[in-house]
């Protein structure tokens, strides 16, 4: 994709989407898409988290378009099984390839909540 090239990377051959072209342990796609750089292995994606009583806020910039992928937040209560629901996804085009994205999640009654973004290629 254009992002990749802009980088001097091809997607598909050494910068595969499932490689991890830096070593970093972050798979070359999940860095793409979080507009992190996948050669460097020091870039990390920019990603902030609010809570209060109510919800808690998780906000991080992605790029508009990167083939078919997605990126959602999901929550957990136990790390073991993830989930969507719930999930209010507020997106912001920033430019003509950055999207902001803010993702508010109900607090659980039991307190204990934890938080990932899922990045996917279908």
């Amino acid at each position: 994709g254009e992002w990749a090239a802009a980088r001097g990377m091809n997607v598909l051959a050494g910068g595969a989407p499932e490689g991890d072209f830096d070593g970093d342990g972050e798979l070359n796609l999940p860095e793409f898409v979080l507009l992190s750089n996948p050669q460097d292995r020091s870039s990390r994606p920019q990603i902030s988290f609010t809570h209060d009583d109510v919800e808690t806020t998780v906000e991080f910039t992605r790029a508009k378009v990167i083939g078919d992928s997605q990126a959602k937040v999901t929550w957990s209560e136990n790390l073991t099984d993830w989930f969507d629901a719930g999930v209010v996804l507020d997106e912001v085009d920033l430019n003509a390839d950055e999207v902001s994205v803010t993702a508010t999640i109900p607090l659980a009654a039991s307190g204990d909540r934890y938080f990932r973004i899922e990045v996917s290629s279908p």
